[in-house]
Order: C-alpha cells, then sequence, then structure tokens
C-alpha cells in the first residue's frame, strides 16, 4: 500500500482512497452505476519530467553556443 501519488475519482468527484489487504487499495463506491478512476501520478514523476526539460534546454544551448564559436573561428582565421 504506496498511498502517495494516487488519486481517486468517482464520477469524476474526488473520493478517499482506503487500505485494503495490506497491500490493495479500495475505494467505497455507492451502488448502481458509476464511472471509477485511480490515477498513479507521484511527484518524482513531474520532476523527473521537468529536470529532463531542464537538461534538454541545457543541451541546445551548449550545442547552439559551440556552432556559433566555430563559425566565429572559421571568420577569424
Amino acid at each position: 500500500y504506496y498511498p502517495a501519488g494516487w488519486e481517486a475519482t468517482i464520477d469524476g468527484k474526488p473520493a478517499e482512497i482506503h487500505k485494503t489487504n495490506f497491500v490493495l487499495r479500495g475505494l467505497e463506491v455507492p451502488a448502481g452505476e458509476h464511472t471509477v478512476q485511480l490515477i498513479f501520478e507521484p511527484t518524482s514523476n513531474i520532476w523527473g519530467g521537468r529536470i529532463a526539460w531542464a537538461g534538454h534546454i541545457v543541451l541546445y544551448i551548449l550545442g547552439i553556443t559551440i556552432v556559433v564559436q566555430s563559425f566565429r573561428k572559421q571568420d577569424q582565421a
């Protein structure tokens, strides 16, 4: 049972997630037909994506800087 990162909705409304059988998750769903959605989105995924984007931006800037520097050296020679 890992509660961090899990969100649950029943018919689009937030629902509380309960610990069941030491390992599983459960929801109290009223009688009738409903749409249940369990979403796993831990903060580590969000931060990992942000760090990856920052790394890409740094690499692009570094690549552009290297290309510009090589053209400047060719013009001076």
